[in-house]
Formats: C-alpha cells, sequence, structure tokens
C-alpha cells in the first residue's frame, strides 16, 4: 500500500492567530506529530479539528486529517471532505486517488493520477496498483520497471515481486507479454519464486515451475520461522495455500487428475483465509470432473460463485468459472440451468461464447439446421468479434462436404488472413477442390505480407521460415519450380548451410535451369561428410525394415541356400484341443446312434395326442397319406411281427427316459378326463 506521512510546515499568521489562546498553535502541531508517530489517528482527527478552528485555511493540518481518515479507513468519508473542501485539497490528489482505489473507483483514481502535477514515486507505485486492478499488466509491469530504477529503500522485495508477477500476468493473459523478460529475476525470496513460476506456467514450463514452487516453500517457512518462532503449522499452511494450489495445477497439466483433485479438496477443507484460493480449486474440479460426478460437481460450483468474489477474482477468473457453469449444465443435460446460466453469462460478459454454447446444446438437441442458422446471424450481426464463430460454421461446412462454403467461411475471416495455420488450411482445401492456382497465390500473397512485416517484429520469424519451406514444398509438388526457387532462396539466405535447402534447390532449377542446377549441385557436401567414418553401410542394408534391391536380395538367398549350416526352423507345434464330454458321459454305454437326428426323425419319438388323431382319420389329408393305415388293423401281419422279434439294442439313458414318459402319457391323460367328468350331468 502508499504509505502517508504528516507533513508540517508553520505560517505565521497562524502563530499569530493563537497568540490570545492558552494552547499556542505549534504545541497543536507538537501533539499531532506525536499522535502520527504513535498511530493514534483518532485523537489526531481531534487535534486537527482544533488547529482548524484556530487557523481555517490551514493545508498542513487539513491534510493531516484527511491523512488520518485514511488510516481508519474512513476512505469515503475523506473522499466526501476532500471534495467539500476543494481550496485546501488543490494539491491533495494522490489522497484522493488513494481514496478512490480503495473504493474500487479505478478509472476515477487513473484520471487523477494522469492529471496530478506531482509524478513523484508514490503517484506512480499507486498508479502501477490501479493498472494491475484495471488487468492493464503490461502497462503496470513498465511502471513497477521504471519504479525498480528510481528507487532504493527498503521496499525493494516487494516492488521486484510485483513486477515478476506483472510480468507473469501480462503473458499468461490475452495481451501481448512482448518485451517482458523476467529471465535474470532473483529467486531468494518466496514472492520471487512463486511469481517466477507462474511465468513458466504461462510459457508451459511445467517441471521448471514446480520446482521453483518447492523452492519458494521451503523459502516460506524459513521466512516464518525466522520472523517469529512460535509461528503455528496453521498459519505456515495458510500462508503456503496459495503455493500449494499452484502445485496442483502444475499436477493437472500434466494429467496427475487424480492427485490434483485431491490437492484442490485439501485446500477447499483447510478453509483459506483467502476466499479466492476455494474459489479457483472449487472451479478446477469441475473441470476434472466434467460429466462425472455431478453431485460433488454442482456443490464446487456453488463454492465457485459465491457472494462476495467481484473484487477477489480478476475478470478473466470470474468469465472462467460463469463459462465452466455453463459447460457444466451442457454435459449433464440440464436445460433450464443452462439456460439461465447462458442468460447470466450473456448479461455479465458479452462475447460468441454465449452464442457457442447455445449452438453446441442445439446440436445436442439434434437440431443441426438451427444451431447453423444461429452462428450464421451472429457472424452477420458481428463481423469483428466472429472469429470463433467462423470457425465453428467452416467445421460444420467441412463435416457436412461442403468444401467450397468452407473456403468462402474461412477466407472471410480478416483477422486471421496471414496466419500460417490458416494459410496451411485453405492451400489444403484449394488444393481438394481442384483450384491448385488459388492456393499458389494466397502462398505467394502471404509470405509479401509477412516478409513486410518482418522487419517491425511484429511476426515470428520461426514461422516464417516454417512458412516458406511449406511453400516451397507446395510449388515443387504442383510443378511450379520458378515460384519454389524464390521461396528456396529466401530460406537459403536465412540459413546458408541447410543442406536440405541446396538439395530442393538442385531439384527445383533442374526443370528449367540445368545448368544453375549443376552448379549448385557441386556446392552440396559428398556422402564421406554426410556420414561418420564408423558407420557400416552393408550392416545398414541388412537392418531389418531396409528395403534391398533384387539382386542383393537373391544373393541373399542363394548364400542362405548353400550354406551348410542352414537350421531348419521349427514350424510351432499345433496344441492339441482337449475334447470336452457330456457331463453325464457313461463310457460303458455304446452311445445312441440317432443321437444327430432331429427328435422328429428318431424311432423312439411319437406324436402328440391331436396329432395321433389327426392320423387315425381316414380320408384327411393328402392322396395317399393314409395309405399304410390298414396295415395297423391287419392281425397277420401284427402276428407276423410278434414272431419275428427285433434285434437287440442298447438305448441311451436319454433315450429310455423318453419312451416312459411317452408310455405313461396317455395314462395320465385318460385319469384327467375321468376327473374332469365328475360333478356333471
Amino acid at each position: 500500500g502508499i504509505v502517508f506521512s504528516f507533513v508540517f510546515s508553520f505560517v505565521e499568521n497562524g502563530i499569530m492567530a493563537a497568540e490570545k489562546d492558552k494552547v499556542t498553535v505549534p504545541q497543536l502541531f507538537s501533539r499531532l506529530k506525536l499522535c502520527g508517530e504513535d498511530g493514534e489517528h483518532e485523537r489526531g482527527i481531534k487535534v486537527a479539528d482544533k488547529i482548524l478552528q484556530l487557523v481555517p485555511d490551514d493545508k498542513d493540518a487539513f491534510r493531516c486529517k484527511v491523512v488520518s481518515m485514511v488510516h481508519l479507513g474512513q476512505f469515503k468519508e475523506a473522499l466526501g471532505l476532500m471534495n467539500k473542501k476543494s481550496e485546501l485539497s488543490k494539491n491533495l490528489n494522490l489522497e484522493k486517488a488513494y481514496c478512490h482505489y480503495r473504493l474500487h473507483q479505478l478509472s476515477e483514481a487513473l484520471d487523477l493520477l494522469k492529471k496530478s502535477s506531482s509524478q513523484g514515486n508514490a503517484e506512480k507505485e499507486l498508479r502501477a496498483q490501479v493498472l494491475y486492478r484495471l488487468e492493464q499488466y503490461k502497462d503496470s509491469y513498465g511502471m513497477y520497471e521504471e519504479l525498480m530504477r528510481n528507487c532504493d529503500d527498503d521496499y525493494v522485495d516487494e516492488r521486484e515481486a510485483n513486477m515478476v508477477a506483472m510480468g507473469a500476468l501480462a503473458v499468461s493473459s490475452s495481451t501481448s507479454g512482448g518485451g517482458v523478460s523476467m529471465e535474470d529475476s532473483r529467486e531468494d525470496t518466496y514472492e520471487l519464486c512463486y511469481n517466477k513460476a507462474c511465468r513458466y506456467l504461462s510459457h508451459g514450463r511445467v517441471a521448471e515451475a514446480e520446482a521453483l514452487l518447492v523452492k519458494g516453500q521451503e523459502l516460506c517457512k524459513q521466512m516464518l520461522q525466522d520472523e517469529d518462532p512460535d509461528t503455528s503449522a496453521e498459519d505456515i499452511e495458510d500462508v503456503l495455500a496459495l503455493s500449494r494450489m499452484q502445485l496442483a495445477y502444475c499436477a493437472q497439466l500434466k494429467g496427475k487428475t487424480d492427485e490434483a483433485s485431491k490437492d484442490y479438496n485439501n485446500i477447499i477443507k483447510s478453509r483459506p483465509s483467502d476466499a479466492a484460493l476455494a474459489a479457483v480449486a472449487a472451479n478446477n474440479i469441475v473441470t476434472i470432473n466434467r460429466e462425472k460426478q455431478v453431485f460433488d460437481s454442482q456443490k464446487k460450483i456453488k463454492v465457485a460463485a459465491a457472494e462476495g468474489l467481484e473484487r477477489k477474482l480478476t475478470v478473466s477468473q470470474r468469465k472462467a468459472i460463469a463459462f465452466n457453469r455453463c459447460l457444466f449444465y451442457l454435459y449433464t443435460n440440464q436445460g433450464d440451468n443452462f439456460r439461465s446460466a447462458v442468460t447470466a453469462l450473456e448479461k455479465q460478459y458479452p462475447s460468441d461464447l454465449p452464442c457457442l454454447l447455445q449452438a453446441a446444446q442445439l446440436q445436442r438437441e439434434k437440431k443441426a439446421t438451427k444451431s447453423f442458422q444461429l452462428l450464421q446471424t451472429y457472424a452477420k450481426d458481428h463481423p469483428d468479434s466472429a472469429m470463433r464463430i467462423q470457425l465453428s460454421l467452416a467445421q460444420i461446412q467441412l463435416t457436412q462436404g461442403n468444401v467450397t462454403d468452407a473456403i468462402t467461411t474461412l477466407s472471410a475471416i480478416q483477422s486471421l488472413r496471414h496466419r500460417p495455420a490458416l494459410v496451411s488450411t485453405l492451400v489444403t482445401l484449394y488444393t481438394e477442390s481442384g483450384n491448385v492456382a488459388a492456393g499458389s497465390e494466397l502462398i505467394s500473397e502471404t509470405v509479401a505480407v509477412l516478409e513486410r512485416d518482418l522487419a517491425s517484429e511484429s511476426v515470428d520469424r520461426k514461422q516464417f521460415l516454417a512458412l516458406l519451406q511449406f511453400a516451397a514444398t507446395f510449388f515443387l509438388e504442383h510443378k511450379q519450380p520458378e515460384r519454389a526457387v524464390d521461396m528456396l532462396l529466401k530460406l537459403r539466405q536465412a540459413d546458408p548451410s541447410r543442406v536440405s535447402v541446396i538439395a530442393q534447390l538442385v531439384q527445383a532449377y533442374s526443370q528449367f535451369n540445368p545448368q544453375k542446377a549443376e552448379e549448385l549441385s557441386a556446392v552440396l557436401p559428398g556422402l564421406s561428410q554426410l556420414t561418420d567414418d564408423s558407420l557400416d553401410v552393408d550392416k545398414l542394408e541388412s537392418m531389418s525394415g531396409v528395403k534391398q534391391s533384387r539382386r542383393a536380395a537373391r544373393a541373399a538367398d542363394t548364400a542362405a541356400e548353400s550354406s551348410a549350416d542352414v537350421l531348419k526352423k521349427k514350424g510351432k507345434a499345433k496344441k492339441k484341443k482337449k475334447k470336452r464330454l457330456p457331463k453325464n458321459f457313461d463310457p460303458d454305454i455304446k452311445p445312441d446312434p440317432e443321437r444327430w437326428l432331429p427328435r422328429w426323425e428318431r424311432s423312439t419319438f411319437q406324436k402328440r395326442r391331436h396329432q395321433k388323431k389327426k392320423g387315425m382319420q381316414v380320408g384327411k389329408g393328402t392322396q395317399g397319406s393314409a395309405a399304410g393305415a390298414s396295415d395297423k388293423f391287419d392281425a397277420s401281419l401284427q402276428s407276423a411281427k410278434a414272431e419275428s422279434p427285433a434285434p437287440a439294442e442298447t438305448q441311451s439313458p436319454s433315450a429310455a427316459t423318453n419312451v416312459t414318459k411317452a408310455s405313461t402319457a396317455p395314462a395320465a391323460a385318460k385319469k384327467k378326463q375321468k376327473k374332469k367328468g365328475k360333478g356333471k350331468w
């Protein structure tokens, strides 16, 4: 915070006006000074009022009163007093700006600091803090950088920690972090280690960030023990909660979601003094759970959206929490909650995100046409801020096979027109649709634009070289050697030692300028320069995966056949399947020879009762169906059968059981018929 001090300058008219009183103005100022040194600000206000009664226009007494009110947290009252006494508060812009800052009136505070005639270190310090609260991190970083050069007091460590924090936020936020460098910053305090670790996380250097966070924890424990040996373990853990939060985030980035979720829950259970920590931990747990563990995520969403967090979380953090809440309702098919959450998101943070969420919900409801129309309408109404909407439209068009429409949609995104990723996508689509000429023109146009902007350092040099390589390969593949040579010459100018570029130049020149190709081929290094002396070419060719020439393969086969030490490869012994026998199998009983026939074809099969009656009815059925019915009633045939017994045959147990059941069935049926007859007349 800003340190305010009491300033005393006595005026002669003040002394003269108090000569008649018992207590002189100098004596009152002495008391006022003692009140400031002892921190008795309430008493200081009373003494300042006495001075102002004697000398109403005393600016020093008025300023001391305002400073006392600031120390007591009476920011609104102090601001009202300064606005009321405008003549006495002409030179109190710093105090006014600080009151606006503490009342979260950041724009008013920044305007006052800009208009202030005094631009000392105190004003710059407050301005850096205001810029931080306004999330203008790069400007805040520049202000702290200036303070570090000009200030030499007891607050150097705090300023450097704030500067490193601003640098980390400048990189992680949407604001460009260009010109922000922290590689040489110190790592000898807990705050510096923590803020530098955050910067590493912004660059994706997770392992380095983890090491710095662990180091910072050790420094923090040592610092707290040195300041107060009686510091409790709970107080130490409360201070380290922020560092543990970042370590859990590192685990989440590394894919260790179970470990990260456990650490986040432990932070929430410890009830940290900073409520913002619990909110961020709860939000991160929801992102891990996704559509799973719905009940737990529902509770965590309430923690993340608790009241009183508006001033403790940045705008980007609050927006991320609101967006994740909508995603949770979308994944868990809570339609009503989703619609109300999206409406709130659109009202608080107007952007293209609510439109994308609504389109996703319509897609889940199988309303693809409405989803597409919604995206089209938004892109038409907001052409300057519909980049993600247009990319989504192009994706839908490609999934539907509309390549031409996708090209039109992507070409309309002016903010990405000359980005290598979009150019590469468009060139691929042009090639697929057969319009190679349009792809070639787009590549040439993009190279010219990026080459022009390369001098202003607004273009990444590595991306530009990658685009040149892509362009050269494209032109070579599509028989445009002159254009390929232009791209390759630029690549060679950037890195003359690249052998692959020279080889491609030889390939391109050979198609329209053989003499130049021959000259360049002399520059190519020989095989001895490209390979190591210890390299065995024969061994390399015999390695698995290397395709040999036909002659070499034939020679190798002949040598293998003529060798007397050839080992015959034994074929893999086929495993004999174990025969599976029925559970009730008895080896002493001969199996039924009719076991493979259907039951109705077996000799032991007997028709059902209604089928028997049907067979006995003469004259029914097809012609000749009753031809053998007379044999049944021929007594001579029946006696012949009785005299010549059938050969003995061992039946299976199942067949015997079936016969028994079949023979007993008619008797049982007769009994039932008799029972049914009882009681009727």
